[in-house]
C-alpha cells in the first residue's frame, strides 16, 4: 500500500482505538512493547500513524492488552461500514 494508507481517516481511527484500549488497560506504551518484545518507539510509531499494522499485528497487539482480537476488529469493521454507508 502506498504511504497515504497511514494517513486515512480508518487508520487514524484504527490508532485510536488502540491508544485507547491501551490506556484503559493501564498500560505505558513500554509496558505494552516489553508484553510484545519490541521496543517502545514501536507502539510510539503506530499510535502516532507513522507506522502502519498488518493483521497479524492487531491480533498480538490486542490480545497483549488483553482484549478479544475478534472482538476488536468486529467493532472496527462496524465503525468502517458506517463510515462508508
Amino acid at each position: 500500500m502506498s504511504s497515504g494508507y497511514l494517513h486515512t481517516a480508518e487508520n487514524k481511527e484504527l490508532c485510536r482505538r488502540l491508544k485507547s484500549a491501551r490506556k484503559k488497560a493501564g498500560l505505558t506504551q513500554a509496558e505494552l512493547a516489553s508484553r510484545l518484545g519490541k521496543l517502545q518507539s514501536y507502539v510510539t510509531k503506530y499510535e502516532r500513524e507513522e507506522r502502519r499494522i498488518d493483521v497479524t499485528e492487531l491480533i498480538l497487539i490486542t490480545t497483549a492488552i488483553g482484549v478479544d482480537p475478534v472482538q476488536f476488529f468486529s467493532e472496527f469493521t462496524k465503525f468502517i461500514a458506517r463510515k462508508r454507508s
